[in-house]
């Protein structure tokens, strides 16, 4: 009989580089949201940094798993609301400290996690997938907040967090 171990490691390893071939298509739709950014703010390297680590996770998430995709997929979309608001308002250089935009931003954030929330409730998904949608979005949503320093970029967290904590605790 034939040792089949080679045949069987071969096939494993096709499929383990067939999964994150699948999951790096994700960086194609990442990368303009990068690079738009990474334009409209100054601080070009630390929107890089993001951006790096937001498609590195979403990768790593879409090779995990299925529900790595659903969570990659929700989270990127929630993300996408403060992400374009702060795009919005760094185009109007408005400063989000200020008191007249700051509740825009906190209000951008917790919609986005009211929506998050809501999607991931409606997919019922596992709490690790609500966890791993959370921290997408508010890597996507940081991308749009870097021009205004680290108390953006927590604020939007927080509140899109914070929005996707409410909405978990009322879905129960």
């Amino acid at each position: 009989m034939e040792n089949r171990e080679p045949i069987l490691a071969a096939a494993r390893s096709a499929y383990e580089w067939g999964r994150f071939w699948s999951g790096t298509r994700v960086a194609v739709a990442l990368a303009p949201l990068v690079a738009l950014a990474g334009v409209m703010t100054a601080n070009v390297g630390a929107c890089a940094c993001l951006g790096g680590v937001l498609v590195t996770v979403s990768v790593f998430l879409r090779w995990r798993d299925r529900r790595g995709v659903q969570a990659v997929e929700a989270g990127i979309r929630a993300g996408l609301i403060p992400l374009v608001i702060g795009v919005m308002l760094r185009v109007c250089s408005a400063d989000c400290t200020s008191p007249t935009v700051l509740p825009i931003c906190v209000l951008g954030g917790l919609g986005a996690g009211w929506l998050l929330g809501s999607r991931l409730g409606a997919l019922k998904v596992e709490r690790s997938t609500w966890a791993w949608s959370a921290v997408v979005a508010a890597l996507t949503a940081s991308l749009g907040c870097v021009g205004f320093a680290a108390g953006g970029v927590i604020g939007v967290m927080a509140a899109l967090v914070g929005g996707t904590l409410v909405v978990r605790a009322l879905a129960r």
